[in-house]
């Protein structure tokens, strides 16, 4: 692709940025290169070739295909995901809500009162028609050992 003729302006701030990538290169070329050597003075390398069309009055285009692409990809990933959420929504049913308020009711009085509240798990839960609300639990006792229980709420 031909390079396009760039202000005086843009051409000194591209190449302060130049300056610094390069500096940036040689450092960890002195300091840390030595797994990476090759990739480095490779980089280093083109740095210096674009540096120099920069000088020329010339700029790479600045159109950049691979994120171009990925900017559609994680759109249409997110389009994608609202819709879905926006379906899934009108799908709910307030009995659900109930249901779900119901159980996470029960499960926060069960963390009240547990001595380590952090090392609760919950292996199952049941919860009865208009009924009490079964959780079966595994946590720390006072002695650190794990125990499975379960606790009801009504």
């Amino acid at each position: 692709m031909p390079y396009k003729k760039i202000n005086s302006i843009a051409r000194k701030e591209h190449l302060k940025r130049l300056d610094k990538q390069i500096e940036n290169v040689k450092r960890l070329l002195e300091n840390d290169g030595i797994a990476f050597r090759g990739s480095l003075a490779l980089r280093l390398r083109q740095l210096h070739e674009e540096r120099e069309k920069v000088e020329k009055g010339e700029q790479p285009p600045t159109s950049n295909k691979l994120n171009d692409l990925r900017r559609v990809a994680v759109g249409s990933v997110l389009v994608g995901f609202a819709l879905w959420s926006c379906h899934s929504m009108s799908n709910y049913k307030s009995s659900d809500s109930d249901e779900d308020l119901r159980r996470f009711n029960c499960e926060l009085e069960l963390k009240q009162m547990l001595k380590d509240p952090d090392s609760y798990r919950r292996i199952d839960i049941v919860d009865m028609d208009n009924g009490p609300v079964i959780i079966k639990y595994r946590a720390k006792n006072s002695f650190g050992g794990y125990n499975i229980e379960s606790h009801t709420c009504f």
